[in-house]
Order: C-alpha cells, then sequence, then structure tokens
C-alpha cells in the first residue's frame, strides 16, 4: 500500500451513504498525482469506514467520471473475483487531485461459498424460453439481506413480456430475484390527436353509441407513451391513468392498441394527453434560461386519472383527492383531448395555488385557463379557423352548430356588461384575454407568462388580482417587454388592472 505524507492538510466531511453520516477523512496528496492514485490512497486511508475489510483489494476499478467540479473515481467490490451486484464505491477527487469524500455501497457480510455448484450452461438453459432471448450468464454475488448469495445473472428481452433481470442461485438452481429492467420505458398506443374532428376536418362525424368505424379507425392514430414504469399499466412520472367502470389498462409488453370502442382506449387518451402536456411544460424557460426546468411544483407528481367513472356527461377536477373524473355519457369525454386538457387546466392551478378557484372572478379565470389551456396544447394540428373552438367532438352530442363545440376562447365578451354570474360563461372573457395574447405574443411566451402570472394568485383571486399578475409576471420573465400589448388586451375586455 503506498504510504501517504502526514503533512498533508487534513478535512473532514460528513458524507451521506446509505443513509448513514459517515465521517471520511481526506487529504491534499500534492502533485503529480492522478485521480485513480489520490482516490486509491484515500481509500486505503479510510477503508474501515468504507465497509471494506480487505482494503483496496476488494475492488475493482470500474471507471473515472468527470464533473463540473472534479473527478469520481468509481470501484466495483468484488469479493473472491466474482463482482457484488450494486456494491459501488464511488470517491471524489478535485480538480487539485484531492480527494475530498467518497460515497459507498459496499457490503460486508458473509457469503456462499464462492464456487458456482451450478454450471454455467445450466442457468442458461433456466433462463431461455419461447418468450425471451437471454444474456450469456454472469456470476455474481446477490445482497440478500445479511448475507451474499451467489448467482447466476441473466439479463432477458423479449418484445412482447419486456426486459427482466434475473438471478438464479449458483448454489441450488432456486430464483434469488427478479428485476424489471425498464426504468422508464417508451410505450405505444392507439389516439385521437386532439379528436376526430379537429384532425379530421370533418364535422360530420357523429358518435354512435361509441362503436368502430373504418373512417373514424382511420383517424386513432399510433402515438408514442413516454415514460411508462415499465409495470404494463399506464403509469409514469407525470400521470398515472384508472380505469373507472372497468379494468385498468394493462400490457406487459406496454402496447395499448385499442379502437374506441375499447374503453381502455379512453384510458391511452389520458395518458397520451397528460403526459405531452406536462412535458410540454418541463421545457419551458424559467426567467429566460431556455432548457430548463421550470414550474416545477406542476411537473413533480404524476397527475391521477379515472377515466368513464360515471355514466353522464361531466368531468371535473377534485381539490380534495387531486384528481381527474371522466365521465362517459353523450360522447366518453376522454375520447376529446380538449375536455382532458380543461380539467388539467385546473390541475395545474391547484398545483400552483392550492385550492385555487374560490368565488366567482376566481373561479371564471379557471374556467378560462381550463379552456385556453386546450385550444394552446394542439394549436398547430388544426385548422386556423377552428383553433379557438372548445371540444369539437364532445360538443356533437349536444350542440347544433357546425362545427358543434362546447365553448370558444374568441368571443367579443367585455367585463362588466357581458357577466352573467355563470363562471362557464364568463370565463369566456378571460380566455379571450389569454388567446389574444398567445396570438401576438406566440405560444411559447403566452404560455410561460400565463402560468407564471398564476402562481402569484390566492384562492380567491379577483379579475383584477389576475391582470396584474399578468403584468407581474411579463416584467418579471422579460423585462416587461410584453407590458403594452397585455394593457392593450386587457382594455379590450374592459378588465381592471392596477400597477
Amino acid at each position: 500500500m503506498e504510504s501517504v505524507s502526514r503533512d498533508f492538510a487534513l478535512v473532514v466531511a460528513c458524507v451521506f451513504v446509505l443513509g448513514m453520516l459517515l465521517p471520511v477523512t481526506s487529504a491534499s496528496l500534492g502533485p503529480g498525482r492522478t485521480p485513480e492514485s489520490a482516490a486509491a490512497a484515500f481509500v486505503a486511508w479510510n477503508a474501515g469506514s468504507l465497509h471494506l475489510r480487505s482494503g483496496i483489494g476488494e475492488l475493482r476499478l470500474a471507471g473515472v467520471v468527470p464533473s463540473l467540479t472534479g473527478y469520481h473515481v468509481m470501484y466495483q467490490q468484488v469479493l473472491g473475483g466474482v463482482p457484488v451486484f450494486g456494491a459501488i464505491v464511488n470517491v471524489f477527487v478535485d480538480w487539485s487531485m484531492a480527494p475530498r469524500f467518497a460515497y459507498s455501497s459496499a457490503k460486508e457480510f458473509g457469503t456462499d461459498a464462492l464456487a458456482p455448484a451450478v454450471p454455467a450452461k445450466d442457468a442458461s438453459s433456466r433462463f431461455e424460453s419461447t418468450a425471451f432471448t437471454a444474456s450469456e450468464p454472469s456470476l455474481v454475488v446477490y445482497p440478500d439481506g445479511d448475507r451474499g448469495r451467489l448467482a447466476w445473472r441473466g439479463d432477458l428481452e423479449s418484445p412482447t413480456a419486456g426486459d427482466w433481470t434475473v438471478f438464479s442461485s449458483a448454489v441450488d438452481g432456486s430464483v434469488v430475484a427478479v428485476l424489471d429492467a425498464r426504468k422508464q420505458v417508451t410505450g405505444w398506443g392507439l389516439v385521437f390527436d386532439p379528436n376526430p374532428i379537429a384532425s379530421s376536418g370533418n364535422a360530420k362525424f357523429r358518435d354512435n353509441g361509441d362503436s368502430d368505424s373504418p373512417e373514424l379507425g382511420a383517424l386513432e392514430t399510433k402515438r408514442a407513451l413516454e415514460g411508462l414504469d415499465g409495470s404494463g399499466y399506464l403509469r409514469g412520472p407525470y400521470a398515472d391513468v384508472q380505469g373507472g367502470k372497468g379494468p385498468n389498462a394493462k400490457e406487459p409488453g406496454d402496447t395499448f392498441f385499442y379502437t374506441r370502442s375499447d374503453e381502455r382506449f379512453e384510458q391511452v387518451m389520458a395518458y397520451y394527453h397528460i403526459d405531452r402536456s406536462m412535458r410540454y411544460i418541463a421545457a419551458l424557460p424559467s426567467r429566460g434560461g431556455f432548457g430548463s426546468l421550470g414550474f416545477t411544483s406542476i411537473v413533480d407528481h404524476p397527475q391521477t386519472v379515472k377515466v368513464d367513472q360515471f355514466a353522464y356527461d361531466n368531468s371535473y377536477y377534485n381539490t380534495a383527492n387531486h384528481r381527474i373524473s371522466l365521465g362517459r355519457g353523450g360522447v366518453d369525454d376522454a375520447e376529446d383531448a380538449d375536455v382532458i386538457l380543461h380539467e388539467f387546466g385546473h390541475a395545474i392551478q391547484d398545483r400552483q395555488v392550492p385550492g385555487f378557484g374560490i368565488g366567482h372572478d376566481a373561479g371564471s379565470m379557471g374556467e378560462g385557463f381550463g379552456d385556453y389551456w386546450a385550444v394552446t396544447m394542439h394549436y398547430s394540428t388544426v385548422k386556423p379557423e377552428w383553433r379557438p373552438l372548445v371540444a369539437m367532438w364532445d360538443a356533437t352530442s349536444y350542440d347544433d352548430h357546425d362545427p358543434a363545440y362546447l365553448r370558444r376562447v374568441d368571443l367579443n365578451l367585455h367585463y362588466p356588461e357581458d357577466l352573467t354570474g355563470r363562471i362557464h360563461h364568463d370565463g369566456q372573457i378571460w380566455s379571450r384575454l389569454l388567446w389574444d395574447i398567445h396570438e401576438r405574443l406566440g405560444g411559447v411566451t403566452a404560455d410561460t407568462i400565463v402560468l407564471e402570472s398564476q402562481s402569484y394568485l390566492t384562492p380567491s383571486a379577483s379579475f383584477q388580482d389576475g391582470a396584474k399578475a399578468l403584468l407581474d409576471a411579463d416584467t418579471a420573465l422579460y423585462g416587461g417587454a410584453h407590458v403594452i400589448d397585455i394593457l392593450e388586451f386587457l382594455m379590450d375586455r374592459g378588465l381592471p388592472f392596477a400597477f
């Protein structure tokens, strides 16, 4: 073992290792060192604290990874020449070649005899099947509580059943562990994007009792379902979708190809459109820093959705359980992305200001924002004259316009004379304001200002509060570059504002 000079400067760091505070002594080792030699000396000095009974002899160099602040020297723990699964020592060495601290998941435990009683070929035959192809088995020590189990590791792949890592005992052939190798996977599903009328340009389509047809089937479009957790369900970092009337959609191969007559089709719709919306929000600029993650309170946990939960024609977001519930009366609500995204608009506001929507003004702004969010999310996929129309497919069961629509965001309503006291109607004053901002400034800039402004509000905010928040948000984000535009549109709607 290389001796370590006693005239180095001692630095004591408290480092979290495996959830415990580990005191680690590190040393500046002077010129001529490499990250590897500095790390090796550090390990030798601190073997006991790093849970290494045999010091550096228990480790195998796995690699050196640079970062913004120095080098990270990675060691794989080995026992009798066999790697311990998941057991890594990571030593941080700064640019001056001084090792500063380490994180260790090395194990101190007794193990099985390190000579396998089950040969590799027998393990290989266990891993192979008609559904899977398997890698060549590799010998590992698998941590199992306070002992290590000698095991053959096989990495299994299947186009229909997913990818798995299986550990089979090298002592008796029993299964030690099965791990899902798909941390986040991309699946595939059929959806309307955003709905049959908007995507086809044909206002004559009708639901016909949720029945399939060649014409509607041609509009069921294959889309990537990103971020699935590999469970086979429609769960990911941004959405957790469940069936209301029937079972949850489950496909072990993450291929969700249902037609619209199957209620699981609506579950795929909800996952795709909410996940896509969340990913868009995550990519928006934060204080001018394009590419950074803004609005973390919106995207930091998945949105729960219950699809086809009740037979009547209504959907809602519940601020008590933070869940979106989508009905199936008339046209199934989840067959129209506008309905999904409108309800998700309420969820966005609740994530920014818990309980948002108390009172007439805040409730109207909530409905107006929900409509705005629905149309802005698929702006580029709809022909221009239909872009302001909300829920054209859902509305075919109750509206006689051509094309049908639930509401629109371009009505020339004026405050206060056009108020009715009904928040869905009065929200169209607010949605028109947001729509005008969108048309003048462009989608990304408008959406960023609108979302940022909502974080300034209270649950019972007034129209005047909402107007001021838009001005404040533009000032904070863009130095007031769009204040004149926003003021123009506020005056067009007659909405009160104050600086």
